[in-house]
């Protein structure tokens, strides 16, 4: 089910009467479904257009022997051990000590997926 599904169920669940008699049918002529999508179109465009930014981010990384190559005799022209590599983008703390964390953090932005969450929120934009 995606968004667009579970707001029609709220809606119509918030509609129908407590206590439906036998011959009860539920007739809307496509209001609530049409209410539903309207939500779910809404909701999933203010998602697209806000801007997400990352708070507090670390990784490592290793850069494998022979990765690194350098100017110099042939016996220094690749690093021959692995290299341990630390980064940090934070509004929060500087774990690592680069001068850039605060910066780093203020220019990420990330985005919603439109393609692979489509078929989450039930409605295309």
């Amino acid at each position: 089910m995606g968004l667009k599904d579970d707001i029609y169920n709220v809606l119509k669940t918030n509609v129908e009467p407590d206590n439906p008699g036998d011959n009860y049918e539920f007739k809307d002529n496509g209001k609530l479904n049409a209410l539903a999508t309207g939500l779910a179109t809404a909701i999933a465009k203010y998602i697209d257009e806000v801007d997400f930014r990352i708070e507090d981010l670390k990784a490592e990384g290793l850069i494998l022997p022979g990765g690194i190559n350098t100017v110099g005799s042939p016996a220094a022209q690749a690093n021959v051990a692995p290299v341990m590599l630390k980064v940090q983008t934070s509004k929060i703390k500087n774990e690592v000590g680069l001068p850039q964390t605060s910066a780093n953090a203020n220019s990420s932005l990330v985005k919603v997926d439109k393609n692979s969450n489509r078929s989450k929120s039930g409605v295309n934009v």
